[in-house]
């Protein structure tokens, strides 16, 4: 009878309710990933964990469970005995990185052509032409988000979750050249016009063409983008 009674106890229990521990550290690791992608911490620099600390009035605890998931995450560098690093702007690994989003994207592209219903290309149809008729009210980061919601809603009708989270993880690596980017012409987003015209009518050669082109048109540009960046860092 009283394992009876120990088995209804069990059964009946609550789960516990989610500690303000682990709030915390959530919190803290988007705010300050946040900050890391968009620079306002220098490349480079060492995180000062007291000064970080004070500053969102947390204890050391939780906030190196923080810096823990976004060093693990590529989006800081650790370094034993010495601590916290952003990354360095390096041409190469971002290079690398648009490499690697045009593999994805085309890849999605290509289950989406397949997948998805004229309903849906539709709507992303609607979508973008929303964007557009606001284009001139919104900043560099209000089009940088928006421009990286289009691409993920494209992807996201191949039905594939991988591929996005994929895409966005790539996308919070890149975001800030992206941004600089945007800022010099952002005419250039008349191009994702184009492309849902093609999928509309399920042209995979075009569409795919025009996506390949869309995402390695800078490029070339890279190393000019990189340079402007860091001088737009320091006199902010």
């Amino acid at each position: 009878m009283l394992d009876r009674m120990n088995d209804i106890v069990i059964e009946n229990a609550v789960a516990p309710p989610r500690t303000k521990r682990s709030h915390t550290v959530g919190e803290l690791y988007k705010r300050i990933k946040d900050m890391t992608i968009l620079y306002d911490f220098m490349p480079g620099e060492r995180i000062n964990e007291v000064e970080v600390s004070n500053r969102f009035g947390v204890s050391r605890a939780p906030l190196r469970e923080a810096l823990n998931r976004l060093a693990a995450e590529n989006l800081l560098h650790f370094i034993p005995n010495k601590g916290y690093f952003t990354k360095k702007l390096s041409r190469q690994e971002v290079f690398d990185l648009y490499q690697l989003r045009e593999i994805i994207e085309l890849g999605g592209l290509r289950l989406t052509l397949k997948k998805a219903t004229d309903e849906e290309i539709s709507d992303l149809s609607d979508f973008w032409d929303s964007v557009m008729e606001r284009t001139d009210e919104l900043g560099a980061k209000e089009l940088v988000t928006l421009d990286e919601e289009f691409h993920i809603r494209l992807i996201r009708l191949s039905g594939n979750v991988e591929l996005v989270r994929s895409l966005n993880a790539v996308n919070e690596r890149i975001r800030f050249v992206r941004w600089i980017d945007l800022k010099r012409e952002q005419t250039t987003y008349s191009e994702h016009r184009s492309i849902v015209e093609s999928l509309a009518k399920r042209d995979a050669e075009q569409s795919e063409t025009l996506l390949s082109k869309h995402i390695s048109r800078r490029m070339e540009e890279i190393t000019l983008i990189l340079r402007e960046s860091v001088a737009q860092l320091y006199v902010r």
